[in-house]
C-alpha cells in the first residue's frame, strides 16, 4: 500500500504537470493474484520521456515483482502499476474461493 502511493503521487504530478488535462481517473482493482492502480487521464499524451520519476516509480515496482506499463495516445495517458500479492495474502484469497493451496 505505501508504494502505490508513492506511484499515485507521482503519477498525478506528471498528471499537473505535463498532462494538461481537464480529468483523472484512479482505479485499483484485484484480482486475487495481483493488486493494479491504474492512472489514466484525457490530457495531451503523446510520446513519453521517461524522467527520474517514473524511472524511480519502474525501479520501485520491479524491486517487488510489480511493473508499471504506460499507455500514450493522441488523447491521454494511462499508467498501471500492477503488484503481486504476497503469499499470505494469495493463501487468503484462494481459501475465500474455497481453492487448496
Amino acid at each position: 500500500d505505501h508504494l502505490f502511493a508513492l506511484v499515485l503521487r507521482e503519477a498525478i504530478t506528471n498528471v499537473v504537470r505535463h498532462a494538461a488535462a481537464r480529468r483523472c481517473d484512479v482505479k485499483l482493482t484485484c484480482d486475487g493474484i495481483a493488486a493494479s492502480l491504474s492512472i489514466s487521464d484525457d490530457g495531451r499524451g503523446g510520446r513519453i520521456r521517461a524522467g527520474n520519476g517514473i524511472r524511480g516509480m519502474r525501479e520501485r515496482l520491479e524491486t517487488l515483482q510489480g511493473r508499471l506499463d504506460i499507455e500514450s495516445g493522441d488523447h491521454g495517458t494511462r499508467g498501471i502499476a500492477t503488484l503481486p500479492l504476497p503469499e499470505d495474502e494469495l493463501a487468503g484469497s484462494a481459501a475465500l474461493a474455497g481453492i487448496r493451496t
